[in-house]
């Protein structure tokens, strides 16, 4: 795949699927405008460790992608005012399902 010249935007880059997928389009040339609720520099730094692979340019910044997508374009050109076309979009945001011990115990169906 390649994507050089392209602008690719991932949410929920700091870590898991989001970050796995930032990388591999940054490894295929895309400039990755890399959003999370984490701090900037840490969504970079978790795009770029454990060892740095070839990447594209990187861009961090915080965004709440919960809210919709219509915010999370938004605060991405106010981001980087290049972004006149965006390629590749993902939405990765993640998250703990929240307290699972009422269903302790509950028999499969």
């Amino acid at each position: 795949m390649q994507l050089k010249g392209k602008t690719a935007v991932v949410t929920g880059a700091a870590s898991g699927i989001g970050r796995a997928t930032a990388q591999k389009l940054a490894q295929a040339g895309a400039h990755v405008l890399l959003a999370d609720i984490v701090a900037e520099n840490a969504v970079v730094d978790a795009l770029t460790q454990p060892e740095p692979p070839a990447l594209g340019e990187t861009t961090g910044t915080v965004v709440n992608a919960g809210v919709n997508w219509t915010v999370t374009r938004q605060v991405a050109r106010t981001e980087n005012p290049r972004l006149v076309r965006i390629s590749v979009a993902v939405r990765g945001p993640g998250g703990a399902a929240g307290d699972l011990t009422a269903f302790r115990g509950v028999a499969a169906p």
